[in-house]
C-alpha cells in the first residue's frame, strides 16, 4: 500500500457520505460484504469521525478505503432484534454508505483504545448453539456482540503487506465508544477458512477465546435443514443430484478454500453413500473438531464449551464463562433470560419455520450411520456417541 501524508485539510474532509440506492447479493448468508453489494450516490464530505456515531457500523475494507454503513437513527444493528446476523441485518438497515481512505482510518484510529472493555471471540461451527451463546452475552444490557460480522467470518478474505495494521484498526472501529456503557464486545467466527483468531491474539493477546461444538448427529442433521434455506447450498444440493463428480469437484475446491484437509481415504469412505450432501454435513463436523485440537498445539488457548452441557446446566456453565471472561457474576440473572428465547427469532431459521417439517430419516438410517462411523473413525472421532472434547471450560475456573 502506497501512502501519502494528509495535509490537515485533506483529513477533515476525507470520508464521504453517499446514499443508499438498493442493496442485492445472491446469497445475504455466505456472501461478503463488498462495494458490489451496495448501489449509492453521493451527498457530502465529512470528517471521519462521523464513523464514531452509535448507528454506523464498519462494513469492509478494499485495497485503499474502509467503507462503513449507517442506519436509521436509534438503529445498532449488532442487536439481534434487528437480525441474528450482524452483516445481515447491515443490508437490511443501510441507509447511508461513508468512505475513506485507509490512512484517514488508520489516521482515526491511531489514539483510540479500549477503556477496559473485554473481547471476546467464540469460534464454532453453524448450527452448534453458539448464537444463542452470544445472546447470553446480550441479553446482560452490557456487553455488544457481533454474530458472523464480515470481517471475521470472510472465507475469501485477501490478505495484504499490511494485515496486521488492518485488523488493529478494525478491531477498533468494532470497539469504538458508545454512548451506553459497554463491559466487553463478543465477536462469533467460524472456525474453518480465514480464521483471524490467532492473528488476533497476536494484536490484541488479552482477548478471551472460547469454542463451542455440540455432538455430531444433531449438529449434522441441523446443518443439513438450514442449508434448505441457503440459496447456495441448495444450488450445490441441486448439482449434487446432477452429477456426483462435479458435486465432489465444487466440494474439493471448497475445502481448499476452507483450508481443511480432504485426503483420498476419506474421500472413498463418503462416496459410499448416495446421500452426499449430508455425509458432508458429518465430515464438516469432523473437521471443525480436528481443527480444534490442532489449534490448541499452537494457540490462541480457548476452553471448550458443549451445547449440551449449557442447556442441561446454563447456570453451572454461564458462570464458568463469565468467570473465565472476566465478568461479573451480577449479570448472570439477565444473561440467562436468553436461554428461553428463540436465537434465530425474526430470521427465516427462526424455530416457528421448521415447527411442521418432519425428521430427516437419512441421519437415523443404519446404513448410512455405518458410512458416518467408518469416516469418523477414520479421522478420530466417534460420531455417534455423547461426545466430548478435553480442555473443558470449568477446568479454568
Amino acid at each position: 500500500l502506497r501512502r501519502r501524508d494528509f495535509t490537515h485539510k485533506d483529513y477533515q474532509r476525507s470520508a464521504r457520505i453517499e446514499k443508499v440506492v438498493s442493496t442485492f447479493v445472491f446469497d445475504p448468508w455466505v456472501t461478503p460484504n463488498k462495494p458490489s453489494n451496495i448501489i449509492s450516490t453521493y451527498q457530502r464530505s465529512v470528517h471521519p469521525c462521523y464513523v464514531l456515531k452509535d448507528e454506523v457500523s464498519f462494513y469492509c475494507l478494499t485495497e485503499d478505503e474502509a467503507w462503513f454503513v449507517e442506519a436509521p437513527e436509534g438503529v445498532e444493528v449488532w442487536k439481534s432484534c434487528y437480525s441474528p446476523f450482524h452483516k445481515i441485518a447491515q443490508l437490511n438497515y443501510a441507509v447511508n454508505v461513508i468512505r475513506m481512505p485507509l490512512e484517514s482510518l488508520y489516521q482515526l484510529t491511531e489514539e483510540m483504545e479500549l477503556n477496559g472493555e473485554k473481547v471476546i471471540v467464540v469460534d464454532f461451527l453453524p448450527r452448534s448453539g453458539s448464537t444463542l451463546f452470544l445472546q447470553l452475552f446480550e441479553e446482560t444490557g452490557q456487553c455488544v456482540t457481533y454474530s458472523e460480522c464480515h470481517y471475521f467470518n470472510n472465507s475469501g478474505h485477501v490478505v495484504y503487506p499490511d494485515d496486521e495494521e488492518r485488523l488493529r484498526a478494525v478491531m477498533k472501529m468494532y470497539c469504538k465508544p458508545r454512548t451506553t456503557p459497554t463491559a466487553a464486545y463478543v465477536f462469533k467466527t467460524v472456525l474453518v477458512g480465514s480464521n483471524l483468531s490467532p492473528t488476533l491474539h497476536r494484536v490484541l493477546p488479552e482477548a478471551k477465546f472460547v469454542y463451542i461444538y455440540r455432538n455430531a448427529v444433531p449438529n449434522a442433521k441441523s446443518i443439513d435443514r438450514i442449508s434448505k434455506s441457503i440459496p447456495s447450498a441448495r444450488l450445490l444440493e441441486l448439482i449434487c443430484g446432477i452429477h456426483p463428480k462435479i458435486f465432489w469437484y465444487l466440494k474439493r475446491k471448497q475445502y481448499e478454500i476452507l483450508k481443511l484437509p480432504f485426503t483420498e481415504k476419506e474421500f472413498a469412505i463418503a462416496s459410499k453413500t448416495k446421500h452426499l450432501t449430508e455425509i458432508m454435513c458429518y465430515n464438516w463436523w469432523l473437521k471443525s473438531q480436528w481443527l480444534y485440537l490442532e489449534r490448541q498445539k499452537t494457540g490462541p488457548p480457548a476452553p471448550s464449551l458443549k451445547y449440551e452441557d449449557l442447556i442441561n446446566d446454563p447456570v453451572k456453565y454461564t458462570s464458568a464463562v463469565f468467570k473465565y471472561c472476566g465478568l461479573s457474576l451480577d449479570l448472570l440473572p439477565k444473561a440467562l433470560t436468553a436461554i428461553h428465547k428463540d436465537s434465530q427469532r425474526g430470521s427465516r431459521l427462526a424455530r416457528e419455520n421448521f415447527a411442521t417439517e418432519g425428521g430427516l430419516s437419512v441421519f437415523e438410517d443404519e446404513n448410512f450411520l455405518a458410512i458416518a462411523r467408518e469416516l469418523g473413525a477414520e479421522i478420530g472421532f466417534n460420531v455417534t456417541e455423547d461426545f466430548h472434547l478435553s480442555n473443558d471450560i470449568l477446568s479454568w475456573v
